[in-house]
């Protein structure tokens, strides 16, 4: 139900758009980008959607053994040329929803990120997708995130209850003041429904 709720909100934003990139990132690891990226797209895909989530965070990849597919092409194999994009998109169990993953583990990943070809694969996956998903690095440890969200509509910043510190928040809002980033929100993960007073208050 958490997710159908995220879903009826990303409908609202910019409801003109044919496609919208929206890409997932967290101050630090652990907080659950990854899998509110693989769950948002799985309930997209559920309305008839074409979605595609792209593991983008190519020093810790999750996204093969979150589909139990072999890591074996991807990303880094379109960014230096080994393979088409055609050959690097996967199916998933979900109907509706394919993947890309990262591919090879490379030394130069933070380089491979500001490859003028991803921009291109982008920009063509718009062209075939409703949705595309980019599952980035946390931006409290890398800048590859930060490279990222030029190319999104919506970037969704994931927090996650008990765990994340209250300054994370923080270092959210110095990012979008320094970097003039737009259409910025928070997602809480984790929260438990119990500490959620019932009914309307009063």
């Amino acid at each position: 139900e958490a997710y159908r709720v995220v879903r009826t909100n990303l409908s609202y934003f910019n409801p003109k758009a044919i496609s919208k990139v929206v890409l997932f990132t967290s101050s630090v690891a652990g907080e659950g980008k990854t899998f509110n990226a693989i769950n948002t797209g799985t309930i997209l895909a559920k309305t008839k959607k074409k979605v595609i989530v792209i593991d983008l965070d190519l020093h810790k990849p999750k996204q093969a053994n979150a589909f139990n597919l072999k890591n074996d092409i991807g990303v880094t194999s379109f960014l230096v040329g080994k393979a088409r994009l055609n050959e690097i998109i996967k199916e998933t169990p979900i109907e509706n929803l394919q993947v890309i993953l990262t591919g090879p583990r490379t030394p130069n990943a933070s380089e491979l990120i500001v490859d003028p070809m991803l921009e291109q694969m982008i920009l063509e996956l718009k062209s075939r997708y409703d949705y595309v998903i980019l599952d980035t690095p946390p931006v409290g440890l890398l800048s590859d995130a930060l490279a990222l969200m030029k190319f999104s509509d919506l970037n969704i910043f994931v927090l996650k209850a008990g765990f994340s510190k209250k300054g994370f928040v923080e270092i959210a809002h110095q990012l979008v003041e320094k970097n003039e980033i737009k259409h910025l929100t928070f997602l809480l993960n984790n929260v438990n429904v119990k500490n959620i007073p019932a009914g309307y208050g009063g």
